[in-house]
């Protein structure tokens, strides 16, 4: 293999696999061609999956969960994160129930109405009493295109989450592992090494990813250490040829930046890549997606010595979070921002933290590593934060 494409490749694959392909030449054709390297044409055909989830409810009919665009589309159904009361936790378990017997209702319908239409559904995580109860309501419900299962940890809740499908007789096409955690990235190997025909994609969840990691305020997709961690997800899924979908884009109507995200998507997954959406207009954009070439990952992160919280950001998110629209778990601003209830959360816990005794600390030199490829949470500056708090009932600052 010509050494001149190892810097084009580096971004897509890991040293390990570029040795791989150099003492198999064979296969590096192969590679070539599933990247698309050195192709020219474009096409809106990108290879994309869709993935929309819709807000459905016990007054709504039939036509309004049947969209008349459905290419390429997954129509997907909540019962996890969306479906809580994030202010009266003690009320999530009714709602959940609640939402679980409309669901059903619905996709007996759809099956009656619509064989066109794919159906996806995310259940609750497998350490839930949910559960079971989401499995349970699915069975009788029609054919389920795909099945998200989230907090996904090891091969054996995928395992489970098969066995359990099948013994309930539920039809459907795939199982989509929600990486989510910490453990969950780690494990990613054993997941990819059950080699089941009924993992096609694994996702992330930036939010709850967030959150496991302590990390506030929270990475989204127009930060640069957001990438970091679909690089590496996508260079781990590769070598199995599964796609990988990407956490939802919260800012409803920013359509420019949803297109850049798109675009920084596509350098990095090429065709394997799927985008979960939260309305019609960012299906839309899905659609009628046209890469730019010119969008790249590049290896700049701005303030990656600053791991501060500025000023009042956490009581500001917590009042603007009550003073939205709330949509079950989440809020959503006049600008069409959602507030995740995770970083609702993370902001109260911030809040808690802030009057713990103060600690500021700055480095002084260059040598540390702050390299823009080092995820977040493994930054040499974020584990002695972290070490140092974990350990001592203190707030540590460092800039």
């Amino acid at each position: 293999m010509s050494k001149n494409i190892y810097p084009y490749l580096s971004q897509f694959i890991s040293y390990k696999e570029q040795k791989f392909y150099c003492a198999n030449p064979e296969r590096f054709t192969e590679a070539l061609t599933w990247l698309h390297i050195g192709s020219n044409r474009t096409t809106k055909n990108t290879g994309m999956n869709i993935y929309q989830f819709i807000k459905y409810s016990d007054t709504a009919s039939i036509e309004e969960f049947i969209p008349k665009e459905m290419e390429c589309t997954v129509f997907c159904f909540d019962l996890e994160d969306s479906i809580q009361d994030t202010l009266d936790p003690f009320n999530t378990r009714a709602l959940k129930s609640y939402h679980r017997a409309i669901l059903k209702l619905i996709l007996k319908k759809i099956s009656i109405q619509s064989n066109r239409m794919a159906v996806g559904v995310r259940i609750n995580d497998a350490h839930t009493k949910d559960y079971a109860l989401d499995i349970e309501a699915l069975a009788g419900a029609g054919p389920i295109s795909s099945v998200f299962l989230p907090k996904a940890i090891h091969a054996e809740q995928v395992m489970d989450l098969q066995n359990r499908l099948e013994l309930a007789g539920v039809h459907y096409t795939e199982i989509i592992p929600v990486i989510e955690t910490k453990n969950g990235l780690h494990n990613l190997e054993s997941i990819l090494n059950l080699k089941s025909d009924k993992i096609k994609s694994i996702a992330f969840g930036h939010c709850d990813y967030n959150l496991d990691n302590d990390i506030y305020p929270f990475i989204h997709q127009d930060a640069r250490e957001y990438w970091n961690w679909v690089i590496r997800i996508f260079n781990r899924i590769r070598p199995y040829q599964l796609s990988f979908v990407n956490s939802p884009f919260l800012q409803l109507e920013n359509d420019a930046r949803f297109n850049d995200m798109l675009a920084l998507l596509y350098s990095v997954c090429q065709g394997q890549f799927g985008q979960i959406t939260l309305t019609a207009r960012q299906t839309h954009l899905c659609r009628s997606f046209i890469p730019d070439h010119s969008k790249i990952i590049t290896e700049k992160v701005a303030n990656p010595l600053n791991l501060s919280v500025q000023g009042s950001y956490a009581y500001d998110f917590i009042n603007l979070y009550h003073g939205s629209e709330k949509r079950n778990g989440f809020a959503i601003t006049r600008d069409r921002v959602i507030l995740s209830p995770h970083e609702y959360h993370a902001s109260h816990h911030h809040i808690l933290k802030s009057h713990l005794p103060q600690i500021h600390f700055t480095f002084v030199g260059g040598c540390f590593p702050v390299k823009g490829n080092v995820l977040f949470e493994n930054r040499f500056h974020q584990l002695i934060k972290m070490g140092v708090e974990n350990k001592c009932a203190v707030n540590f600052n460092v800039n």
